[in-house]
């Protein structure tokens, strides 16, 4: 059986509606640090594991003691059963902060992936298992530009997402080039690099993604997506499929840009595991809960012996222009 947990964000509401002073007692027990491993191995891409260990929100306001790297584990990663050693890498070369165990293994999807970390001075072995699941299958059926406007252009795109039998998850996000400037010839340029792409804002009008409740029409939401990544199910797709409508707008804000309609698109599809799925929708509802007002939100995790994410995707990136 699946091992799912869920870790309750409960966000502190002062005590200030009355002139009255109350001190908290903490129960220690509760605040002792638990071992963080975060992954989310892609296909056709090194895997990497982070491990931390957690921090009280009132030990620090500092952001970088805010993660504390775990840096003499023993990490194994099994992809089909194989198995991998990892090797910490430090971003600074000092602290080690921000550390990670990068493994020399590029699954594919449909494979099996297993985790297993021996923490020094724990007794407890950190676990986790996952399966990159296939390939998502996308066609793009319409592409549509508005160039009316030299310096606001609109895109709507027309695609359809074939689904399995079985209950399937996924995410739809787009990517745009930088606009980039050659000193040396006075000229302006698409860098079409991966790490130069920019994630590109936009919504979706459709039954699929739609959540519409009670409080959602009080709010005047009419229940659409619009962000820089959808997350959705096949739960409603026909015979299926389903065919969706994304709308984009992208700006320029230099008056010395050459040929901007020109701007390259790609649209990254990605086939989801459950536990990564169901992850990603409760972090994304922490991120939007009311301050005040919103009830406390459970955030899933599937790591054995420690909270965190171990989840597999399989993506398909398409470039539309």
């Amino acid at each position: 059986m699946r091992n799912i947990k869920y870790f309750t964000f409960a966000l502190l509401i002062p005590l200030c509606f009355n002139s009255c002073k109350k001190v908290i007692d903490f129960d220690p027990g509760e605040v002792s640090p638990y071992v963080v491993m975060i992954s989310r191995p892609v296909n056709d891409s090194l895997v990497t594991v982070y491990l931390s260990q957690s921090v009280f929100f009132l030990e620090s306001n500092d952001m970088y003691s805010q993660y504390r790297s775990i840096s003499g584990a023993s990490v194994q990663l099994f992809v089909n059963g194989t198995a991998y050693n990892g090797t910490y890498q430090s971003s600074d070369g000092n602290t080690g902060m921000f550390g990670h165990y990068q493994f020399n293994v590029r699954p594919k999807a449909g494979d099996s992936l297993y985790v297993e970390a021996v923490i020094p001075g724990q007794d407890e072995k950190v676990t986790a298992s996952t399966r990159l699941p296939m390939m998502p299958k996308v066609e793009i059926l319409d592409i549509w530009f508005d160039t009316s406007e030299y310096y606001d252009v609109k895109c709507r795109v027309k695609f359809k997402i074939k689904g399995g039998d079985a209950r399937e998850f996924y995410s739809v996000s787009f990517f745009s080039g930088n606009q980039m400037y050659n000193a040396d010839s006075n000229t302006y340029y698409w860098d079409t690099t991966d790490a130069m792409r920019s994630h590109v804002y936009f919504n979706v009008n459709d039954p699929v993604v739609n959540t519409v409740d009670v409080s959602d029409i009080i709010d005047v939401d009419d229940g659409s997506f619009s962000g820089y990544t959808m997350h959705f199910t096949n739960d409603k797709f026909i015979n299926g499929e389903h065919t969706f409508t994304a709308y984009m707008y992208m700006y320029s804000y230099s008056n010395y840009l050459i040929d901007y309609y020109s701007i390259p698109i790609w649209m990254s599809v990605s086939s989801m595991s459950e536990e990564l799925y169901r992850y990603q929708q409760s972090v994304n509802d922490y991120s939007n809960a009311d301050e005040f007002f919103s009830e406390p939100v459970q955030v899933l995790c599937n790591i054995n012996g420690g909270i965190g994410i171990f989840g597999g995707r399989s993506q398909k990136t398409i470039r539309i222009q």
